[in-house]
């Protein structure tokens, strides 16, 4: 099935899906949402992918790294 960038916010098939998410449609379904949904090519979207999850793990480093300085500034002061 082909994919989808989301323009507008979109909720099909049980599940919710915000700007910039990429949703597999019929094409069909995606010409009656011209203005929610626009065609992206599989490249595309396993690159969006791949930054979405260097984002996610960038993010998670960066919890870590002040959980670990709080751990030190509470050490520190006992």
């Amino acid at each position: 099935m082909p994919k989808y960038k989301v323009k507008s916010p979109l909720h099909h098939d049980g599940k919710a899906y915000s700007i910039g998410q990429t949703v597999e449609l019929d094409a069909d379904t995606a010409a009656g949402m011209p203005d929610v949904v626009e065609s992206i090519s599989d490249k595309q979207a396993k690159q969006e992918a791949e930054q979405r999850e260097k984002l996610k793990a960038e993010l998670k480093a960066e919890q870590e790294a002040e959980a670990a300085a709080a751990k030190a500034a509470a050490e520190k002061k006992s």
